[in-house]
């Protein structure tokens, strides 16, 4: 007597790092969707100004502006104005 065993599929391998990191960006949209919105309506009560939230948001991309303008070039080679190429060494 011939006994049927069906395959199990395979989870194919997957990199743990990758998953962490997908599980972090996650957590931090929600964590921030959330907070972002009881900010917005805490500013909303306490100034009575329905754009305080605009506000907010543009004080927010304005610090996150500065600390961009702060980081240090981490590309291993410079590029020209001309994206893609790679600048001539001189």
């Amino acid at each position: 007597m011939t006994q049927l065993v069906t395959p199990v599929p395979v989870r194919p391998s997957r990199d743990t790092r990758v998953d962490i990191v997908r599980g972090w960006l996650q957590l931090t949209i929600f964590a921030s969707h959330a907070a972002g919105s009881w900010i917005g309506a805490w500013l909303i009560h306490a100034t009575g100004n329905p754009l305080a939230p605009a506000f907010y948001r543009m004080v927010s991309s304005l610090v996150g502006l500065v600390a961009l303008a702060w980081l240090a070039e981490s590309a291993p080679v410079r590029l020209s104005p001309a994206v893609g190429v790679a600048a001539a060494s001189a």
